[in-house]
């Protein structure tokens, strides 16, 4: 690991475009990134019997428990609702995780930073590496549970890969951005932490907008949280594909121009305060 730090901090130049150089510092060598990943992952499963099967276990009785629950409260078919919860389940542990954990990603890095002129975006990188893996792992135990229940793969799981695109590329603005800010500002991470825990209700992960209800519920409300609510959208382009469906244009085009926007805002970031940075570890 001592090389891969070193190689990567001769890289690392004084000079305009600081943000550019850094990105590119941090893709030339992957290595980096991924070694970073492996051993945090081994780090949080040590010790444990089963290791990272505790994640497939974990989620499958999170997800599939409260699907059970959810399905028995809406009176849907427990055949549609738990796979419907459990993808869904899936995609919203990457988006909030990747969120929160990216208020800290340099932070809890401080150590490596100061031993010598790391890019920051291999903090970034192995971060989002992190959670593309437990994805894969999440939709593995997920596809496990639908398959009990009858859910079959479909072509349609092939549009899972521009799906994948568009959230490795919004995971890495997203990142770059909090976890320079929050570097600077640490009360920015509380608020970030709020927003997602209030987020998880008023996105359609475990619920659906049913017209059986209407006598109950203002459905023309809950159509107007998941028309303006981003999160709603990037649900649609992950979770659509693995139950069979075709996500609506419109999702494309919005989460699409909502990873580039983040891109962009985390180069930005990472321009302005990227220098400077470890002045606030």
């Amino acid at each position: 690991m001592h090389a891969m730090i070193q190689s990567q901090s001769q890289t690392i130049r004084k000079g305009p475009m600081f943000a550019a150089q850094d990105y590119l510092s941090g893709l030339r060598d992957l290595r980096a990134s991924a070694y970073l990943a492996a051993k945090q992952i081994q780090t949080e499963h040590r010790r444990n019997l089963l290791g990272t099967a505790w994640v497939l276990i974990g989620f499958a009785i999170t997800a599939g428990g409260i699907a059970w629950l959810i399905a028995q409260l809406q009176g849907r078919p427990i055949s549609l609702h738990i796979p419907y919860v459990v993808f869904g389940f899936a995609a919203w542990n990457f988006i909030s995780s990747s969120v929160t954990e990216g208020c800290h990603a340099l932070t809890r890095n401080r150590g490596l930073m100061l031993q010598a002129p790391m890019p920051r975006s291999i903090f970034v990188f192995s971060l989002v590496l992190k959670k593309l893996y437990l994805l894969a792992l999440h939709l593995m135990a997920a596809g496990v549970i639908a398959a009990a229940l009858g859910w079959r793969p479909s072509l349609e799981m092939f549009l899972i890969l521009p799906a994948l695109a568009i959230f490795t590329t919004t995971a890495i603005g997203i990142v770059s951005t909090l976890a320079v800010v929050c570097a600077v500002y640490r009360d920015i991470s509380e608020v970030v932490n709020s927003v997602m825990r209030l987020s998880f209700f008023f996105t359609p992960i475990i619920w659906t907008i049913d017209t059986r209800f209407g006598e109950r519920v203002d459905i023309q409300s809950l159509k107007t949280v998941v028309t303006y609510n981003p999160f709603a959208y990037f649900l649609e382009i992950l979770r659509a594909p693995m139950l069979g469906e075709t996500p609506d244009a419109l999702a494309w085009i919005i989460t699409g121009l909502i990873g580039l926007a983040m891109l962009t805002l985390g180069f930005l970031f990472v321009e302005w305060l990227g220098r400077r940075l470890v002045y606030w570890l």
